[in-house]
Protein backbone atom coordinates (compact mmCIF):
# COMPACT_ATOMS: atom_id res chain seq x y z
CA UNK A 1 0.00 0.00 0.00
CA UNK A 2 1.09 3.55 -0.71
CA UNK A 3 -0.17 6.62 1.19
CA UNK A 4 0.20 10.25 0.09
CA UNK A 5 -1.03 13.15 2.23
CA UNK A 6 -1.62 16.74 1.16
CA UNK A 7 -2.93 19.66 3.19
CA UNK A 8 -5.09 22.02 1.13
CA UNK A 9 -7.39 24.96 1.75
CA UNK A 10 -6.65 28.54 2.63
CA UNK A 11 -5.68 27.63 6.16
CA UNK A 12 -4.46 24.09 5.42
CA UNK A 13 -7.56 22.85 7.23
CA UNK A 14 -8.39 20.25 4.60
CA UNK A 15 -6.47 17.03 4.21
CA UNK A 16 -6.45 14.69 1.23
CA UNK A 17 -5.01 11.22 1.69
CA UNK A 18 -4.53 9.11 -1.42
CA UNK A 19 -4.48 5.39 -0.72
CA UNK A 20 -3.36 2.87 -3.32
CA UNK A 21 -2.86 -0.88 -3.34
CA UNK A 22 -4.29 -3.14 -0.65
CA UNK A 23 -5.77 -1.82 2.60
CA UNK A 24 -5.48 -4.87 4.85
CA UNK A 25 -4.51 -5.74 8.42
CA UNK A 26 -0.93 -4.48 8.11
CA UNK A 27 -1.57 -1.40 6.01
CA UNK A 28 -4.68 -0.35 7.98
CA UNK A 29 -2.35 0.35 10.91
CA UNK A 30 -0.16 2.51 8.64
CA UNK A 31 -3.19 4.46 7.41
CA UNK A 32 -4.45 4.96 10.95
CA UNK A 33 -1.05 6.34 11.99
CA UNK A 34 -0.98 8.69 8.98
CA UNK A 35 -4.45 9.99 9.80
CA UNK A 36 -3.71 10.42 13.50
CA UNK A 37 -0.49 12.38 12.93
CA UNK A 38 -2.17 14.81 10.51
CA UNK A 39 -5.74 15.18 11.80
CA UNK A 40 -5.29 18.00 14.31
CA UNK A 41 -7.03 21.14 13.05
CA UNK A 42 -8.52 19.40 10.02
CA UNK A 43 -12.21 20.03 9.37
CA UNK A 44 -12.44 18.13 6.08
CA UNK A 45 -10.66 14.86 5.39
CA UNK A 46 -10.87 13.28 1.95
CA UNK A 47 -9.74 9.72 1.42
CA UNK A 48 -9.05 9.23 -2.28
CA UNK A 49 -9.46 5.55 -3.16
CA UNK A 50 -8.89 5.89 -6.91
CA UNK A 51 -6.03 3.38 -6.86
CA UNK A 52 -7.24 1.23 -3.96
CA UNK A 53 -7.53 -2.36 -5.23
CA UNK A 54 -8.65 -4.17 -2.08
CA UNK A 55 -9.99 -3.44 1.40
CA UNK A 56 -10.27 -5.89 4.29
CA UNK A 57 -12.32 -5.72 7.47
CA UNK A 58 -9.34 -4.09 9.19
CA UNK A 59 -9.38 -1.34 6.58
CA UNK A 60 -13.11 -0.86 7.02
CA UNK A 61 -12.63 -0.62 10.79
CA UNK A 62 -10.02 2.12 10.27
CA UNK A 63 -12.39 4.08 8.04
CA UNK A 64 -15.33 3.74 10.45
CA UNK A 65 -13.11 4.82 13.35
CA UNK A 66 -11.97 7.82 11.29
CA UNK A 67 -15.59 8.67 10.47
CA UNK A 68 -16.43 8.78 14.18
CA UNK A 69 -13.39 10.95 14.88
CA UNK A 70 -14.23 13.38 12.08
CA UNK A 71 -17.87 13.69 13.21
CA UNK A 72 -16.49 15.61 16.21
CA UNK A 73 -14.41 18.10 14.21
CA UNK A 74 -15.65 18.15 10.63
CA UNK A 75 -16.41 15.65 7.92
CA UNK A 76 -14.93 12.66 6.15
CA UNK A 77 -15.44 12.24 2.41
CA UNK A 78 -14.48 9.10 0.52
CA UNK A 79 -13.78 9.77 -3.17
CA UNK A 80 -13.10 7.79 -6.34
CA UNK A 81 -14.23 4.40 -5.04
CA UNK A 82 -13.90 1.68 -7.67
CA UNK A 83 -16.70 -0.89 -8.18
CA UNK A 84 -14.89 -3.69 -6.31
CA UNK A 85 -14.36 -1.62 -3.16
CA UNK A 86 -17.88 -0.15 -3.45
CA UNK A 87 -19.27 -3.69 -3.53
CA UNK A 88 -17.46 -4.43 -0.26
CA UNK A 89 -18.86 -1.22 1.27
CA UNK A 90 -22.37 -2.18 0.17
CA UNK A 91 -22.04 -5.79 1.35
CA UNK A 92 -20.91 -4.68 4.80
CA UNK A 93 -23.39 -1.78 4.94
CA UNK A 94 -20.79 0.89 5.69
CA UNK A 95 -21.85 2.79 2.57
CA UNK A 96 -24.89 3.87 4.59
CA UNK A 97 -22.79 5.66 7.20
CA UNK A 98 -20.03 7.05 4.99
CA UNK A 99 -20.09 10.11 2.75
CA UNK A 100 -19.00 8.62 -0.57
CA UNK A 101 -18.58 10.81 -3.66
Amino acid sequence: MNIESENVGNENNKLIIKVSGHLDTTSAFELENEINKNIVGIDELKLNFKDLDYISSAGIRTIVTTEKLMEKQGKLIITNVNPFVMNIFETTGVNKILNIE
